[in-house]
């Protein structure tokens, strides 16, 4: 009975505690999302929106060490290097969003990918809990925030 007491404090310690873990030096990525092809590189440190009509729009974009951590901490957190490379589709319609997120961490790289019509089971929950925590830095960013209305995609 005790043991069932400590179960919650357990969790919730492991989960703060993986997000503390050390960013490693090599940590980047490069994600890919929406219907127009929207990506994120941090390598370049860019943001390039499609959803316009004269064509792609390319913004720097620099994340700060702590926003990085922060998104690395989701990555831990979520297990994202235990993720499934793809996620099996309910129905597929055309056009649907895309999701493709590949990391660069301790010199090796993972990539997962799904789109809209993705089944909501526990595992991509937690992909897409991680895209959240990236959508929400990258549109706090004031050049993101200053593209025009028709080049930014809406959360």
């Amino acid at each position: 009975m005790k043991s069932l007491k400590l179960l919650p404090f357990l969790l919730v310690f492991t989960a703060c505690h993986n997000s503390n873990k050390p960013m490693p030096k090599d940590f980047n990525f490069k994600y890919s999302f929406g219907y127009f092809g929207d990506n994120i590189n941090t390598f370049d440190s860019t943001y390039t929106t499609g959803k316009n009509t004269v064509g792609d729009t390319t913004v720097k974009v620099y994340f700060t060490n702590n926003e990085m951590q922060r998104i690395y901490g989701a990555m831990v957190n979520e297990d994202y290097w235990n993720l499934p490379e793809t996620f099996a589709n309910k129905i597929m319609i055309q056009p649907c969003e895309e999701f493709h997120l590949e990391v660069t961490a301790f010199a090796k790289k993972k990539k997962v990918s799904c789109n809209g019509e993705t089944e909501l089971t526990s595992k991509a929950k937690k992909y897409f809990a991680i895209q959240d925590t990236i959508k929400k830095i990258l549109f706090s960013k004031k050049d993101v925030k200053n593209l025009p209305t028709d080049n930014r995609m809406a959360l």
